[in-house]
């Protein structure tokens, strides 16, 4: 940095040659500060109180001397707040704290944008690329399979048809060009029916062969085959297939009845989603600062809150039932639900849910064999296969979830918001930089990390309107001057803030709202910062 490094008990302390030079300046001014407070860091450890940091355990003194050595800075923005305002007089406070914040919001971007860089510079394949590779080749052999199967099907089909006729006794109807390739039996009985097939007058019933000679018993490819035995096990299975997919059909009706338009599935899903987050206790706002126990709880969180909005009967020997039969219930945040071993042949109710596309998906599928991967993970538990996700009969797909308010901000706005060190400051931040959009309760009570935050709203509501700027709520008054300027209707527990200015002739035909006899349109960045009066609550 070119500039002497503050000392520490006589000694230099550690050098910061190895950080981004945002960060270096910022340690080098947390440094000084300390060097210059009394006791030096020692004294700094002992002074820092919970109410210096939001009512957060201070951080030990060797947890203060990795910070300050730059480790996890970026991480604690309340802890470089807080030694500002405790080592610094009142006058240099506030400046040195602007100095803090930008060199904060610059660090975080370079790091994000080396972040974004660095997969780029690697050399030798990517772990994505062999991934797509073996995906591709997986994709290549299930198609095989699937033709294959595809075959099987069709000559089982034929050989039905002509089994069927045989039986009959009625040998002209199947026709020739419809004749198996291959038609179970010895080379004697097929040749002998291929013969009546072909003769008109073949009326009579079939006459039983005599049995086959003993060596022709021995082998397999020489057995008779029993087309009777056969005929009514194909029958059998054709009806037992049938039943299922009435009752996968029945199952799927009944659940689309409960909910018609899935508002009561989407509000379930944010609900679970959000409770486990738990934005008010820890200022959590995304499923990757989720552990990974927590992400495994998730599917739990998700399953009972959906049971309860849509009212599911708890099931005798599985999870619950449905229109009289019982049915699983499986969680995935994209469309790899895993079937357990137990669950092969059963129906599933399956549902996805991505929280960064604000997307979800619900539908039924019976888990037969030919549904599944063939790979399992060590709990024996299997994926469904392309052909398995074809077969589900989805409820709805890919609709819109609820939206995360906070994890759709703008980078640099969460950070700015997210930067201040009291709930109130980040609150008036956030109703003052995401302006023209619903902020959801839980955003509010995540960023101010209380539960309570009808108060901050209050409180920001006075203060922002000296800078012009209002937060419409959900009350009827409110949504219609919202309705009037163009903004998202707010719904129950949202805001929405925007920056208003008295309508002059430069705003030409923009649409407006009277206010205290005034008429007033959504500011423009030209437009000066004025006093806006108080909304009206009715």
């Amino acid at each position: 940095m070119g500039t002497a490094q503050p000392r520490r008990k006589g000694r230099r302390w550690a050098p910061v040659d190895h950080l981004d030079p945002e960060l270096a300046a910022l340690v080098d001014l947390l440094r000084g500060l300390t060097s210059q407070a009394e006791g030096g860091l020692r004294g700094l450890s002992a002074r820092l109180k919970p109410e210096h940091l939001d009512g957060l355990t201070p951080p030990s003194y060797s947890t203060l001397s990795q910070r300050l050595r730059g480790e996890n800075l970026l991480n604690d923005p309340r802890l470089i707040f807080a030694i500002i305002r405790t080592c610094a007089s009142p006058g240099q406070a506030l400046t040195l704290e602007e100095r803090a914040k930008h060199l904060l919001e610059a660090s975080r971007s370079r790091s994000a944008a080396q972040t974004q860089v660095e997969p780029t510079n690697r050399t030798g394949p990517f772990p994505q690329d062999q991934e797509l590779k073996l995906a591709l080749q997986r994709t290549i052999e299930l198609q095989q399979q699937l033709a294959e199967a595809h075959r099987a099907v069709a000559e089982l089909q034929r050989s039905l048809a002509w089994a069927h006729g045989l039986l009959a006794g009625s040998f002209a109807q199947p026709r020739l060009a419809d004749r198996p390739a291959a038609l179970p039996g010895t080379r004697e009985q097929r040749s002998e029916a291929e013969h009546r097939a072909e003769t008109p007058d073949a009326g009579t019933p079939p006459v039983a062969d005599a049995d086959p000679e003993p060596e022709q018993r021995t082998s397999r490819e020489s057995r008779p085959f029993d087309l009777t035995r056969h005929a009514s096990t194909a029958a059998k299975s054709q009806g037992e297939v049938a039943h299922r997919d009435s009752e996968a059909e029945q199952v799927h009706a009944a659940l689309s009845d409960i909910d018609r338009d899935g508002s009561r599935t989407a509000m379930a899903l944010r609900q679970a989603i959000d409770a486990v987050l738990d934005g008010p206790r820890t200022g959590r706002y995304s499923w990757h600062q989720l552990t990974k126990t927590e992400k495994t709880h998730l599917g739990t969180q998700v399953e009972i809150s959906i049971a309860e909005a849509l009212g599911l009967r708890q099931g005798r020997t599985t999870g619950y039932e449905v229109a009289g039969s019982p049915i699983n219930f499986r969680f995935a945040r994209d469309h790899t639900w895993l079937i357990p071993p137990g669950g092969v042949g059963e129906l599933f109710l399956l549902v996805a849910a991505n929280d960064d596309k604000s997307l979800w998906s619900a539908g039924v599928v019976r888990a037969e064999r030919h549904l599944l991967a063939r790979g399992s993970n060590r709990d024996g538990k299997q994926a469904l296969s392309a052909s398995g996700r074809t077969a589900v009969q989805w409820l709805f797909r890919d609709t819109p979830l609820p939206e995360n308010s906070l994890l759709h901000l703008p980078e640099q706005i969460l950070t700015a918001v997210l930067s201040h060190r009291s709930g109130q400051e980040r609150i008036d931040e956030l109703f003052r930089t995401a302006q023209c959009q619903k902020i959801s309760s839980n955003a509010i009570a995540t960023v101010t990390m209380q539960r309570d935050y009808a108060k901050r709203i209050r409180h920001s509501r006075q203060t922002l309107s000296r800078e012009g700027t209002v937060i419409f709520g959900s009350y009827e008054a409110h949504s219609n001057l919202a309705r009037k300027l163009g903004l998202p209707v707010p719904g129950p527990s949202e805001w929405i803030s925007a920056r208003l200015a008295r309508f002059a002739d430069h705003h030409g035909c923009r649409p407006t709202i009277e206010l205290d006899g005034d008429q007033w349109t959504l500011a423009t960045d030209d437009d000066a910062i004025e006093p806006v009066p108080r909304i009206p609550m009715h």
